[in-house]
Protein backbone atom coordinates (compact mmCIF):
# COMPACT_ATOMS: atom_id res chain seq x y z
CA UNK A 1 0.00 0.00 0.00
CA UNK A 2 1.48 3.21 -0.84
CA UNK A 3 2.59 5.67 2.06
CA UNK A 4 0.15 9.29 1.48
CA UNK A 5 2.54 11.97 1.16
CA UNK A 6 3.05 14.21 4.42
CA UNK A 7 4.64 18.00 4.51
CA UNK A 8 7.43 16.59 5.97
CA UNK A 9 8.81 14.23 3.61
CA UNK A 10 11.71 14.08 1.94
CA UNK A 11 10.23 11.67 -1.46
CA UNK A 12 11.80 13.73 -4.07
CA UNK A 13 8.42 12.76 -6.62
CA UNK A 14 6.41 13.88 -3.46
CA UNK A 15 8.27 17.48 -3.27
CA UNK A 16 7.56 17.87 -7.34
CA UNK A 17 4.26 16.61 -6.90
CA UNK A 18 2.98 19.42 -4.24
CA UNK A 19 5.85 22.21 -4.58
CA UNK A 20 8.96 22.93 -3.08
CA UNK A 21 9.68 23.41 0.69
CA UNK A 22 9.48 27.47 -0.40
CA UNK A 23 6.39 26.73 -1.72
CA UNK A 24 4.88 25.14 0.76
CA UNK A 25 5.82 27.05 3.59
CA UNK A 26 3.80 29.66 1.53
CA UNK A 27 0.43 27.97 0.96
CA UNK A 28 0.61 26.68 4.41
CA UNK A 29 1.07 31.22 5.66
CA UNK A 30 -1.65 31.96 2.95
CA UNK A 31 -4.55 28.66 4.95
CA UNK A 32 -3.21 30.11 8.17
CA UNK A 33 -4.07 34.15 6.80
CA UNK A 34 -6.94 33.24 5.59
CA UNK A 35 -8.69 30.94 8.48
CA UNK A 36 -7.81 33.83 10.35
CA UNK A 37 -8.74 36.44 8.10
CA UNK A 38 -12.01 34.55 8.09
CA UNK A 39 -12.70 33.99 11.90
CA UNK A 40 -12.51 37.97 12.01
CA UNK A 41 -15.24 38.76 9.50
CA UNK A 42 -17.53 36.07 11.46
CA UNK A 43 -16.85 37.97 14.35
CA UNK A 44 -17.81 41.15 13.48
CA UNK A 45 -20.09 40.40 10.34
CA UNK A 46 -23.24 41.13 12.39
CA UNK A 47 -21.63 44.68 12.67
CA UNK A 48 -21.60 45.07 9.26
CA UNK A 49 -23.22 44.99 5.69
CA UNK A 50 -20.96 43.73 3.70
CA UNK A 51 -16.72 42.53 3.95
CA UNK A 52 -14.37 41.69 1.79
CA UNK A 53 -11.14 39.97 2.09
CA UNK A 54 -8.33 41.74 0.07
CA UNK A 55 -4.54 42.69 0.29
CA UNK A 56 -2.01 40.15 0.23
CA UNK A 57 -4.42 37.33 0.78
CA UNK A 58 -5.84 37.84 -2.38
CA UNK A 59 -2.85 38.87 -4.53
CA UNK A 60 -1.03 35.89 -3.11
CA UNK A 61 2.85 37.50 -3.14
CA UNK A 62 5.19 34.67 -3.28
CA UNK A 63 7.22 35.93 -0.40
CA UNK A 64 4.23 35.21 1.95
CA UNK A 65 1.23 36.70 3.99
CA UNK A 66 2.70 39.45 6.50
CA UNK A 67 -0.73 41.64 6.07
CA UNK A 68 -4.23 40.91 6.33
CA UNK A 69 -6.31 44.10 5.07
CA UNK A 70 -9.95 43.86 5.16
CA UNK A 71 -12.49 46.42 3.61
CA UNK A 72 -15.83 46.94 5.71
CA UNK A 73 -19.22 48.63 5.23
CA UNK A 74 -20.66 48.82 8.48
CA UNK A 75 -24.21 49.27 9.64
CA UNK A 76 -24.42 53.13 10.17
CA UNK A 77 -26.86 54.60 12.65
CA UNK A 78 -29.72 57.25 11.52
CA UNK A 79 -30.21 60.55 13.25
CA UNK A 80 -34.29 61.99 13.79
CA UNK A 81 -34.24 63.13 9.98
CA UNK A 82 -33.35 59.93 8.88
CA UNK A 83 -29.53 60.98 7.83
CA UNK A 84 -27.04 58.36 8.28
CA UNK A 85 -24.39 59.06 10.44
CA UNK A 86 -20.95 59.50 8.86
CA UNK A 87 -18.99 59.11 11.89
CA UNK A 88 -17.70 55.76 12.44
CA UNK A 89 -17.49 56.45 16.06
CA UNK A 90 -21.52 55.68 15.47
CA UNK A 91 -21.37 52.54 14.81
CA UNK A 92 -21.55 49.57 17.05
CA UNK A 93 -18.53 47.99 15.15
CA UNK A 94 -16.39 50.66 16.56
CA UNK A 95 -17.77 49.83 19.90
CA UNK A 96 -16.69 46.26 19.30
CA UNK A 97 -13.18 46.70 18.08
CA UNK A 98 -12.18 49.43 20.98
CA UNK A 99 -14.02 47.85 24.42
CA UNK A 100 -14.73 44.46 23.30
CA UNK A 101 -12.54 42.87 20.56
CA UNK A 102 -9.67 40.51 21.80
CA UNK A 103 -7.18 43.00 19.50
CA UNK A 104 -5.00 45.31 21.04
CA UNK A 105 -4.96 48.53 18.69
CA UNK A 106 -2.30 49.55 17.20
CA UNK A 107 -3.61 52.78 15.64
CA UNK A 108 -6.98 53.88 15.24
CA UNK A 109 -8.33 56.91 12.41
CA UNK A 110 -12.30 57.09 13.31
CA UNK A 111 -13.02 60.19 12.00
CA UNK A 112 -15.67 60.74 9.10
CA UNK A 113 -15.34 59.18 6.40
CA UNK A 114 -14.63 62.35 4.16
CA UNK A 115 -10.67 59.91 4.76
CA UNK A 116 -10.60 56.45 4.95
CA UNK A 117 -10.85 55.19 8.89
CA UNK A 118 -8.54 52.39 9.99
CA UNK A 119 -8.14 50.01 12.57
CA UNK A 120 -4.22 48.88 12.74
CA UNK A 121 -3.40 45.98 14.91
CA UNK A 122 -1.27 42.83 15.52
CA UNK A 123 -2.28 39.57 16.23
CA UNK A 124 -1.10 35.71 15.21
CA UNK A 125 1.61 37.34 13.59
CA UNK A 126 0.13 39.52 11.10
CA UNK A 127 -0.14 42.84 10.55
CA UNK A 128 -4.23 43.76 10.50
CA UNK A 129 -5.27 47.01 8.38
CA UNK A 130 -9.11 46.94 8.25
CA UNK A 131 -10.41 50.00 6.03
CA UNK A 132 -14.08 51.44 7.15
CA UNK A 133 -15.98 52.73 3.79
CA UNK A 134 -19.40 54.43 3.80
CA UNK A 135 -20.91 52.99 0.67
CA UNK A 136 -20.86 49.72 -1.90
CA UNK A 137 -19.24 51.54 -4.52
CA UNK A 138 -16.15 53.03 -2.04
CA UNK A 139 -16.25 49.27 -0.90
CA UNK A 140 -15.35 48.01 -4.82
CA UNK A 141 -13.01 51.08 -4.99
CA UNK A 142 -10.58 50.12 -1.68
CA UNK A 143 -10.78 46.49 -2.90
CA UNK A 144 -9.51 47.07 -6.20
CA UNK A 145 -6.39 49.43 -5.24
CA UNK A 146 -5.96 47.20 -2.39
CA UNK A 147 -5.49 44.01 -5.01
CA UNK A 148 -1.77 44.03 -6.77
CA UNK A 149 1.32 45.53 -6.34
CA UNK A 150 2.25 49.10 -6.31
CA UNK A 151 2.75 49.13 -10.10
CA UNK A 152 -0.80 48.20 -10.60
CA UNK A 153 -2.27 51.09 -8.27
CA UNK A 154 0.06 53.56 -9.84
CA UNK A 155 -1.17 52.30 -13.43
CA UNK A 156 -5.08 51.65 -12.30
CA UNK A 157 -5.23 56.17 -10.52
CA UNK A 158 -3.31 57.40 -13.66
CA UNK A 159 -4.71 59.13 -16.65
CA UNK A 160 -4.17 57.26 -19.90
CA UNK A 161 -2.26 60.21 -21.75
CA UNK A 162 0.26 59.56 -18.66
CA UNK A 163 0.82 56.70 -19.37
CA UNK A 164 -2.04 55.37 -16.89
CA UNK A 165 -5.66 53.23 -17.33
CA UNK A 166 -8.30 56.35 -16.54
CA UNK A 167 -9.75 58.36 -19.55
CA UNK A 168 -8.72 62.08 -19.65
CA UNK A 169 -10.15 63.96 -16.42
CA UNK A 170 -11.41 60.97 -14.18
CA UNK A 171 -10.06 60.60 -11.39
CA UNK A 172 -10.33 58.38 -7.93
CA UNK A 173 -10.46 60.64 -4.53
CA UNK A 174 -10.53 59.03 -1.47
CA UNK A 175 -12.72 56.12 -1.84
CA UNK A 176 -14.65 57.31 -4.68
CA UNK A 177 -14.17 57.21 -9.00
CA UNK A 178 -15.23 60.46 -10.70
CA UNK A 179 -15.32 61.15 -14.04
CA UNK A 180 -14.44 64.17 -16.15
CA UNK A 181 -17.41 66.06 -15.09
CA UNK A 182 -16.96 65.53 -11.51
CA UNK A 183 -19.75 62.93 -11.28
CA UNK A 184 -19.29 60.24 -8.92
CA UNK A 185 -19.43 56.71 -10.01
CA UNK A 186 -21.57 54.32 -8.41
CA UNK A 187 -20.05 51.18 -8.77
CA UNK A 188 -21.74 47.21 -8.23
CA UNK A 189 -18.47 45.64 -8.21
CA UNK A 190 -15.22 45.91 -9.52
CA UNK A 191 -16.03 44.95 -12.83
CA UNK A 192 -18.27 48.10 -12.73
CA UNK A 193 -15.05 50.32 -12.31
CA UNK A 194 -12.72 48.20 -15.73
CA UNK A 195 -16.02 48.64 -17.51
CA UNK A 196 -16.54 52.28 -17.00
CA UNK A 197 -12.66 53.10 -17.76
CA UNK A 198 -13.20 50.90 -21.26
CA UNK A 199 -11.43 47.81 -19.67
CA UNK A 200 -12.64 44.13 -19.43
CA UNK A 201 -11.88 43.03 -15.82
CA UNK A 202 -7.95 42.38 -15.13
CA UNK A 203 -8.27 38.93 -13.22
CA UNK A 204 -5.99 39.64 -9.80
CA UNK A 205 -2.74 37.50 -11.41
CA UNK A 206 -2.76 39.49 -14.40
CA UNK A 207 -2.30 42.56 -12.03
CA UNK A 208 0.29 40.91 -10.18
CA UNK A 209 2.33 39.27 -12.88
CA UNK A 210 2.26 41.96 -15.82
CA UNK A 211 3.06 45.49 -16.34
CA UNK A 212 1.25 48.75 -17.54
CA UNK A 213 2.02 47.73 -21.79
CA UNK A 214 0.42 44.11 -20.56
CA UNK A 215 -2.80 45.28 -19.30
CA UNK A 216 -3.47 47.95 -22.46
CA UNK A 217 -2.58 45.54 -25.06
CA UNK A 218 -4.68 42.44 -23.35
CA UNK A 219 -7.53 44.35 -21.68
CA UNK A 220 -8.38 47.53 -23.49
CA UNK A 221 -11.99 47.30 -25.14
CA UNK A 222 -11.91 48.34 -28.55
CA UNK A 223 -13.32 51.58 -29.58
Amino acid sequence: MAQEPTSTTTDPNVIDAIGNEDERVVIGQLAHAIREANKFVYNTSKFCVRQRITGEIRSLPVSGINDIEIVMLPKFRKNLAGDVLDDITQTKLHYYMIHESPYKMMSVTPKNLYITPQYRFQAEGYLWKVHIVKTISSLNVIQLLRTGPKAFRDWITEEEHRGGALPWGWYFHNTDLFSNSRVLQKVKSESDIFDLIGYHFIPVHSRCEGNATDWQAAFKKED
